[in-house]
């Protein structure tokens, strides 16, 4: 499971949420670093593993593959392709409610064009931020 989008989103924060629902596995009681802001906290893919009924599964965290003010190294990138193969992966694309611009519109086909295959065929999307919506979300 690779968690993919823009940084601020609540990526590694809703990464921390799925490992709290098993086990860590390797040791590990670390979670992902998680805090407020105004840079990017994650710059490199980070990957825990969680027992969850008794099935392994891979959690990664990623950075921001399009910030603007830091380029993302390739290798970052080629990181991810290898946790995330076609037709072996899930990926949540974690969106924060209410800020749906022109980049997060254009952000699965700038992640497809980086991943190189078709990611919206094994996406969900996750928002975020849900505290901060007046009203219901069908009107959202």
């Amino acid at each position: 499971m690779v968690l993919l989008g823009k940084s601020g989103t609540g990526k590694s924060a809703s990464a921390n949420t799925i490992l709290t629902a098993g086990k860590l596995i390797g040791g590990s009681n670390q979670h992902f670093q998680s805090y407020p802001s105004s840079t990017p906290v994650t710059t490199r893919c980070e990957v825990k593993i969680v027992e969850i009924f008794g099935i392994p599964v891979r959690v990664v965290d990623t950075p921001d593959f399009f910030y603007e003010e830091e380029h993302v190294n390739q290798a970052q990138v080629e990181e991810c392709k290898r946790y995330c193969q076609e037709g072996h992966c899930v990926t949540l694309l974690v969106m924060q409610l209410g800020r749906f611009t022109d980049g997060e519109r254009n952000i699965l086909e700038k992640l497809e064009k980086s991943l190189g295959w078709r990611i919206r065929d094994s996406t969900i999307i996750l928002f975020t931020h849900g505290e901060d919506l007046k009203g219901s979300y069908e009107v959202f």
